[in-house]
Order: C-alpha cells, then sequence, then structure tokens
C-alpha cells in the first residue's frame, strides 16, 4: 500500500506478512480451524458447518478440498524425508487397519518410532503383524478350550519377565526357543489332516482351521516371535503402532470412508506430519502455518 503524508514530502510503503499472498484470501487462524477440525477426523460437510458457526463465514467444499490439498503439496519435502528417515531406526513398529476407499477395503499402514509416524494407504495387505499373537492365544485358550495356548501365553509372559529383570541368559534363552518349538510341532502333529476331513462328493479346498494356521504362523515366524529375548531394542509387544492406528479407526467411524484414493492419500501425508510434530514437542499451529508455506519442520532426530 502506498500513502503519501500530509507536509512530509516522502513517499511510504507498507508491506504485508509473508502468507498474505493474494488480494484476498482467508486468515490464518481460520485456516487452523478448518485443519484442527480435520485433524478430529470431521467430514468436509461437518467442517463447513463448523467454520460457518464459529466465523461466520460460508466456505465451499471445493475450498476446503483446496486447503487440504496445498497442506498436502506443502509437505511434499516431510514426506520424503521420512521415508528416508524411518529405515535408519534400529526398530520400526508397523501394522494396518482395514480402510474403506471407494467403496472397496484398502488398508491403511504405519510405519512408527518414538519419534516418526509415517501412514500409507495401499490397496493391499502387508503381513501380519505379531503383536496380536498373544490374543489369539488368548482367544484360543479361553474360546476353544486349547491347553497348548495357555501352556504358550505362560512361557512367553515368563521370557516377558525374564528380560524385565535383566535375568535372561543364554541358556535361559536356549531352553525357551526349545520348548516354544516343542509345544507348537507337538500340537501341529495331533491335529488332522484338513484333506482327512473331506466328506464323499465335496469339491474344492478343505479350509484350516484358525487353531492350525495360528500354529503354522508361529513356527514360521518363531526367530521373529522370539527376538525380544535376545535384541534388547526389540520389545516385547507392538503397542507404539497400534496407538498410532487409533486415529485412523476413530476416522473410518466418524467420517464412513474415503471418497477417492486421492483423499485417502491426503488424509495419510497431512496425519503423518501433525503425529510426527506431536511426538516431537512441536506447535502445531506454528508447524500448519510452515506446512502452508511449503516449509514443512523437520524435526531433528539427535
Amino acid at each position: 500500500m502506498d500513502s503519501k503524508l500530509p507536509q512530509s514530502g516522502t513517499e511510504n510503503k507498507g508491506g504485508f506478512p509473508d502468507h498474505v499472498t493474494q488480494p484476498t484470501q482467508y486468515g490464518i487462524n481460520l485456516r487452523f480451524i478448518w485443519f484442527n477440525a480435520g485433524v478430529s477426523n470431521l467430514p468436509v460437510g461437518r467442517i463447513k458447518e463448523l467454520i460457518s458457526d464459529l466465523t461466520g463465514h460460508n466456505l465451499s467444499e471445493g475450498t476446503i478440498m483446496n486447503l487440504t490439498e496445498k497442506f498436502y503439496s506443502g509437505l511434499q519435502d516431510f514426506e520424503l524425508w521420512m521415508i528416508d528417515k524411518i529405515p535408519e531406526s534400529p526398530v520400526i513398529h508397523s501394522d494396518e487397519t482395514g480402510a474403506r476407499t471407494e467403496g472397496e477395503t484398502h488398508w491403511m499402514h504405519v510405519y512408527a518410532t518414538e519419534k516418526l509416524t509415517y501412514y500409507n494407504l495401499h490397496p493391499n495387505r502387508g503381513q501380519e503383524a505379531n503383536a496380536h499373537l498373544l490374543r489369539e492365544l488368548i482367544y484360543l485358550k479361553e474360546e476353544e478350550n486349547c491347553r497348548w495356548a495357555k501352556t504358550m501365553i505362560e512361557l512367553l509372559l515368563d521370557a516377558l519377565h525374564k528380560k524385565q529383570e535383566a535375568g535372561i541368559t543364554k541358556k535361559y534363552i536356549s531352553k525357551t526357543r526349545e520348548k516354544y518349538l516343542k509345544i507348537i510341532r507337538g500340537r501341529i502333529k495331533k491335529i488332522p489332516n484338513p484333506e482327512n476331513l473331506r466328506k464323499p462328493g465335496q469339491r474344492g479346498r478343505i479350509g484350516r482351521t484358525k487353531e492350525l494356521n495360528l500354529l503354522l504362523q508361529m513356527e514360521e515366524l518363531h526367530e521373529s516371535i522370539l527376538r525380544f529375548m535376545t535384541d534388547p531394542d526389540v520389545p516385547f509387544d507392538n503397542n507404539l503402532a497400534e496407538r498410532n492406528l487409533r486415529m485412523i479407526k476413530l476416522q473410518q467411524k466418524t467420517s464412513g470412508c474415503f471418497r477417492t484414493q486421492e483423499a485417502g492419500m491426503l488424509f495419510a501425508r497431512n496425519r503423518s506430519y501433525i503425529s510426527t510434530l506431536r511426538k516431537n514437542g512441536f506447535p502445531i499451529l506454528h508447524g500448519i502455518r510452515l506446512g502452508l508455506s511449503n516449509r514443512p519442520i523437520l524435526p531433528n532426530l539427535g
């Protein structure tokens, strides 16, 4: 803006803040309301309603989506940085949950550390995570009265206790591994071959029971399942990844689904950024401002 002060004979020119780039635009506070509503997993229609109730502005759904896409674009460098940093961690927690997208089941994957969170929407599901093992064993013990499951639970929890008490030795690890495989293989031998259960005239593949599937998985993945005993950096459970997936499950309950694959990708990158900021103690409003200005925060992980 230009103006000449009376009697001074000088011309003064004022500047606008860096984030004001258009002749007319919504301010950063309104944008924060928009994004905070999005973080709360409100669908676009409800975000529009909330902004109208709080500010009197009637934003179109198109404008709200444009803001979301602008933020997503501003986080490109953050996502590339994240893809480089995640593999550098000695331990990565991973899990996935179903996410309805375009009327079909897709999978929202999470790869997490104590300082980083990376979400990725994909049509395919990854390998089963070991974190659910105890729940599966408890189910078999309580619902199907599988005695081997009770023995296995006790074996794993005893190993966890030994590790926590710093009493785990090479001899203990070796004996525990032997007991683990003995329990698994002993039970597998007692389960009838599914093909022997075929009825006369029955066609097609005879499915395995839930118990047999779990036993075979536990035998195949025994090194990964028992690694917590030998590697101090490997935790017993996968709670970190499960905690990071809770918000995705909440989003599916409140918003129902992603209308398009692109909408799911927007949500994944934006959520990755916010979760990572929180883990590293950065103010969310400041992080949003920088993200909208194509200058996302890249935490120093030391």
